[in-house]
């Protein structure tokens, strides 16, 4: 069984204490699935006139990132000892939701307020930004031993982007 793909398996466990266990199960960081796209133009124009080297020229960027990262979907349940292990009396959990922890039933639910259709949110993200850059330089030759370089570079990072505005901070 793959751990990482199924939103199914076992959750994250610690049993920690006196008999002290190694964490088993997925890791509650899992499933986190990215893909990055970067579209890269660049030109170079050089001049050389008399004494001068003259050379601009540009960059620019697209950062294109599409990831899920669905965190604590499967939860993370802490045992102090085997005891509680066994008895299966968590000393703390911690899940994206927990349907329990809001209501004890529907009516509850209705009744205070919380959102009761139990869905995990939507964690697809679309980040987007644009990088440009662009110089002129100018190398000039006032003596067969001394050359002067003169340059000018300007670079814009622009800010990230979400496609459906789900930026925060």
């Amino acid at each position: 069984m793959d751990f990482l793909a199924d939103p199914n398996s076992l959750p994250e466990i610690f049993v920690v204490g006196p008999a002290e266990i190694n964490p088993f199960g997925a890791s509650a960081d899992a499933p986190q699935l990215f893909t990055e796209h970067t579209f890269q133009y660049e030109d170079t124009l050089s001049i050389n006139w008399e004494s001068h080297g003259l050379q601009m020229g540009g960059e620019s960027r697209r950062n294109i990132e599409n990831g899920v990262f669905d965190v604590s979907t499967r939860g993370s349940f802490y045992f102090y000892g085997l005891g509680e292990f066994v008895l299966d009396e968590p000393t703390f959990q911690f899940s994206a939701f927990d349907p329990e922890a809001l209501a004890e039933s529907p009516s509850e639910c209705v009744q205070s307020g919380f959102n009761c259709n139990w869905e995990f949110p939507d964690m697809h993200r679309g980040f987007r930004n644009w990088e440009l850059s662009f110089f002129l330089s100018d190398d000039w030759k006032i003596a067969p031993r001394f050359t002067l370089n003169c340059e000018f570079r300007y670079d814009l990072y622009g800010a990230p982007t979400e496609i459906q505005d789900r930026l925060s901070n």
